[in-house]
């Protein structure tokens, strides 16, 4: 048995599109969750527009800085060791540690 009534759908497909800011909204108005009515919206056919992710932002520098942190700390150009991009990040970050930690006066490069 469906919570729907023949009004609350019909509400939907006036609104449609939906999207979620939309389902929020009808689903605020009808007291039913917005789950509630994206699923009722997909059986009933009514055409729902999911919003794309967000995209992810660097938490710390980037690989391209970190290489270039190394090539300064060995005195190379970036011509010399880019073939460092394609190494995973972490993996740059633990060589360029390990060249700071294990030359002191290049920490202050």
């Amino acid at each position: 048995m469906s919570i729907y009534t023949p009004e609350m759908v019909e509400k939907m497909r006036e609104s449609a599109p939906l999207n979620l800011e939309k389902a929020r909204e009808i689903a605020n108005d009808l007291g039913v969750s917005y789950r509630s009515v994206i699923a009722k919206a997909k059986t009933e056919g009514i055409e729902y527009t999911k919003a794309a992710p967000a995209a992810k932002k660097p938490k710390g520098q980037n690989k391209s800085d970190t290489v270039q942190q190394i090539a300064r700390c060995l005195n190379a150009s970036e011509e010399e060791i880019s073939s460092l991009d394609k190494a995973n990040a972490s993996a740059l970050a633990t060589l360029l540690d390990a060249i700071v930690h294990l030359s002191p006066e290049v920490s202050e490069a």
